[in-house]
């Protein structure tokens, strides 16, 4: 068996309200559906007693990001649970640097380069 392409990436999240606005308004996100998955959310429902309240969110080239509100909020450090992340390719991100800050958005290691609302910018090694 040979995997074709992946179908969509599924996130939870604490507050999907929050999570389409910042996907859709800050990283231009086309968002489709927001609202409870009775079509496929079965196994969710067995395990929470209902269905997922989820958003699907596309990319420009038809990838599908579908986030999933938590049935109770998670409250967890930057990597509490390992190295779990979504890493996307953007242009021209420096423009909506007080967006990212406003979403605790974590730039990624361009020149290892580190940002947190709670800190700001600081450099930061290999290893630290």
């Amino acid at each position: 068996m040979k995997v074709k392409q992946i179908y969509h990436i599924g996130l939870p999240c604490n507050d999907l309200e929050r999570g389409v606005k910042f996907y859709t308004e800050v990283l231009g996100m086309k968002c489709t559906k927001v609202g409870y998955d009775t079509e496929s959310g079965g196994p969710y429902k067995d395990k929470y007693g209902m269905f997922p309240n989820i958003a699907r969110l596309f990319m420009e080239d038809g990838m599908c990001l579908v986030l999933f509100q938590r049935p109770s909020t998670v409250e967890r450090g930057d990597f509490d649970e390992g190295t779990s992340h979504l890493a996307l390719e953007v242009i021209a991100w420096q423009p909506y640097v007080i967006d990212l800050f406003d979403f605790h958005v974590l730039i990624p290691p361009f020149d290892f380069l580190y940002c947190n609302l709670n800190t700001g910018f600081k450099r930061r090694g290999i290893g630290e």
